[in-house]
This record gives C-alpha cells, sequence and structure tokens, in this order.
C-alpha cells in the first residue's frame, strides 16, 4: 500500500508488453522519449490547471502542471519544459513491479486530494481524466500511443475529450 493517513485517487493500471523498457534514470525527464511509460492527465471541473503525470516501468516519474497559456507557450518554444515541473515528489506516490514471465507490468499510483488542491472528507469529488499509454519497442521509430479517453487525435492534452469520473466516499 502507497499510503497511510492520506485520502486520495489511487490508481491501479496492468499492461501487457512484449518490450517492456525505460531508459530514465531520475526524476523529471522526458520519458516519452526514453522508452515505456503510463501517462496520467488530471484536472479539477472548472480549473484551468492540469497535471501531466508520467510513471515508467522503473517507477521514474515525470510531473507536470500547465494551464492553457503554458502549455502553448511551451509549445511555440516560449518557455522552457523545466517551467512546468512539479518539484515536490510527494504529489505522487507510485510504485511498479515488472512481470516479465507473463509480459505485463503493474502501476499502482496515489494522488492525494490535496496536491489537486481538493480537501478531504468531502463526500463526492470529480475530476477530468484521463490514462494514457506510450509503449515503445526498443527496434520502432514509433510508439503505440492510446488512452482510456476518446480521444479524436493523437494528443494527450485534449483535456475536452478526457472522462469525467465522479467519485463518492463512504
Amino acid at each position: 500500500m502507497l499510503h497511510s493517513d492520506q485520502m486520495g485517487l489511487t490508481l491501479n493500471i496492468t499492461l501487457e508488453d512484449k518490450d517492456i523498457h525505460n531508459e530514465a534514470t531520475r526524476p523529471n525527464q522526458r520519458t516519452w522519449e526514453l522508452g515505456d511509460v503510463v501517462e496520467i492527465f488530471v484536472a479539477v471541473p472548472g480549473s484551468a490547471r492540469y497535471w501531466e503525470l508520467h510513471i515508467t516501468p522503473g517507477n521514474q516519474r515525470l510531473q507536470l502542471a500547465w494551464d492553457p497559456a503554458g502549455f502553448k507557450a511551451y509549445r511555440q518554444g516560449d518557455r522552457p519544459f523545466s517551467d512546468f515541473f512539479v518539484e515536490d515528489m510527494g504529489f505522487m506516490q507510485s510504485q511498479t513491479q515488472i512481470d516479465s514471465a507473463n509480459n505485463r507490468w503493474h502501476i499502482q499510483a496515489f494522488i492525494p486530494w490535496s496536491s489537486l488542491g481538493l480537501p478531504d472528507g468531502q463526500s463526492e469529488y470529480a475530476l477530468e481524466i484521463a490514462v494514457c499509454r506510450y509503449d515503445a519497442t526498443h527496434n520502432k521509430d514509433k510508439a503505440t500511443l492510446s488512452s482510456t479517453a476518446p480521444l479524436t487525435k493523437a494528443s494527450y492534452h485534449r483535456r475536452h475529450e478526457w472522462d469525467t469520473l465522479r467519485l463518492a466516499t463512504e
């Protein structure tokens, strides 16, 4: 278990993959350029800010905080990538397990409500979310992209196409 006294969103993800790899060796590297990665996009409805959270098979993380103007400035080359790092490595907790014998890797991620600016103890939470996969292989130039959200283009940042998740606590 990743957390003890915090409340938040827990994600358990299992991916089938015959070529599990990522060369990331430290936090906040450009993980999608280095191999396989799960990318979690999450936002609170009504807020301009959203987070892009990557986890590699070796449990290296990239954590980014975006707003529409910042993302546009980064894409246009007006702001460096590092401007958007979430340096607090406690923002999200994660652990991974590689099961090479069965061609799978498992991720457990926990995002405290407080990281998203939400208070503990609410009876209901709503999130905009997309869990995405960047599946790279050693011998291919291109990776396979997939998402839980029904994206119409191969761009995970299409927030208007993410799913809305409504959670009720007991």
